[in-house]
């Protein structure tokens, strides 16, 4: 590397794994340093002026070949660097720039090909293997999988890098509970369960062994899979299929979208009376309610999908109700990752509603109806962006949404009820009855 003194400059080959405390006075001496009478205190300087820590090596701050460093003694003012002509300025503009090819670049590159690797296994385990091979693969796979992570996170101290590998391989995790479901005889509604059960258990697994650096994708990921997954099991128990699961998500993701507040404020333990730490776990926090915000959205958008498919008066007017709620929560909260999700999801049920109800009565014409539908909404949509204020809502608006949000909550219950054809089952019991 290249050391600039005051001086001189000197091309030399440094140990990268000896503290720079031990190589200091070396340093000093081939640059022919000499202080100006008091006591010095020789430091090294990257461009920029970040001093490296004395008690570390090179290589532990980030120093690699062809770095360029200044020795200064910093008990007096730095001076400006000395450029001896236009192309050792450019020289030092390139070395102050970042993205430079290294170790850490390549163990993430190499990581990554892995990732896409276990990625493609799972997703064709997955998706065209029979129920043998999900079960012997996406077990096995998960198991290396998560090996693979632990490996990466204890005995070379990556966690982000082992989180990605576990991540990678949730894929395999959904084929092992869908093999293991499949082979105990379970019906689609079960098999569906008992993938998105473990995809939420493979999520859980990622926080065990990658912690903070993957919290935030696998919150996510368990907010969005683990309701339905607990929703299609009772629902394959009672042998009443996936619609029957949907329109129990709706009125269930709303009050999980309702405590997720609470819950991110707990996983982020923002009781602790600590000061010192009170940013650093608030910024946590703040991930955490967007990972769950979107989880849960993601959950409500699905549930809406099933019932645009299935169709039918009660089921629109569920996505109706539903989707109305979502964009009124979106009043709670400041930040764009927490209020877009929920504004998001509930345009998206409404388009949903609309091409659902277009597809279902407009006749031979409903694929050019469902098209001019998108049009017209895509025309508003852009309005709308290029009319906007602001989003700072006015004391009587947001009263008013408060009563929309919950009339709208209130009647996903009895309109979840009418699509189980709850109503129907009491009518007929009664009816026996005389």
């Amino acid at each position: 590397m290249t050391v600039v003194g005051s001086r001189r400059r000197v091309d030399a080959t440094l140990p990268a794994g000896i503290p720079v405390a031990e190589l200091l006075w070396d340093v000093v001496g081939m640059l022919g340093e000499t202080g100006d009478g008091a006591a010095a205190r020789w430091a090294l300087i990257r461009v920029g002026g970040q001093v490296l820590d004395p008690e570390l090596a090179l290589e532990d701050q980030g120093v690699v070949e062809g770095t360029m460093l200044f020795l200064r003694d910093i008990t007096s003012p730095t001076p400006e660097p000395v450029v001896d002509d236009y192309s050792e300025r450019v020289a030092i503009t390139v070395d102050a720039q970042t993205g430079r090819w290294a170790k850490p670049a390549a163990q993430l590159l190499l990581v990554g090909a892995a990732a896409l690797c276990l990625l493609g296994a799972g997703l064709l385990t997955l998706l065209i293997g029979d129920r043998g091979l999900r079960t012997v693969g996406g077990l096995g796979g998960a198991a290396i999988a998560a090996a693979g992570g632990l490996g990466m996170a204890q005995l070379i101290g990556k966690r982000a890098l082992g989180g990605i590998i576990v991540l990678a391989g949730l894929p395999l995790w959904a084929a092992a509970g869908a093999g293991i479901a499949g082979e105990a005889g379970a019906d689609s509604t079960g098999i569906l369960a008992a993938a998105l059960g473990s995809l939420a258990a493979g999520s859980w697994v990622a926080i065990l062994i990658a912690g903070d650096a993957v919290i935030t994708p696998a919150v996510g990921l368990i907010a969005a899979l683990l309701l339905p997954a607990v929703v299609l099991v009772g629902s394959s128990a009672a042998g009443v299929g996936s619609l029957a699961a949907a329109a129990l998500l709706a009125p269930l993701g709303l009050g999980q979208l309702a405590v997720t507040p609470a819950l991110a404020a707990r996983l982020a333990n923002l009781a602790e009376p600590d000061p010192t730490s009170v940013s650093v776990r608030a910024r946590r926090g703040r991930r955490l309610l967007a990972a769950l915000l979107v989880g849960s959205t993601v959950l409500l958008t699905a549930s809406n999908a099933a019932l645009a498919i299935s169709g039918g008066w009660f089921a629109w007017g569920l996505m109706a109700v539903t989707s109305v709620a979502v964009v009124a929560k979106a009043r709670h909260f400041r930040f764009s990752a927490e209020v877009a999700p929920l504004v998001a999801g509930g345009l998206i049920g409404l388009v949903l509603l609309e091409c659902s109800l277009v597809l279902q009565l407009s006749g031979p014409g409903r694929v050019g109806g469902t098209v001019a539908v998108l049009i017209a909404d895509a025309i508003l949509l852009a309005a709308a962006a290029a009319t906007v204020r602001g989003w700072e809502l006015s004391p009587l608006f947001r009263r008013q949404m408060s009563r929309v949000e919950l009339l709208a909550t209130v009647a996903t219950v009895p309109l979840a009820l009418a699509v189980l054809r709850t109503y129907e089952a009491v009518a007929r019991f009664a009816h026996g009855l005389h």
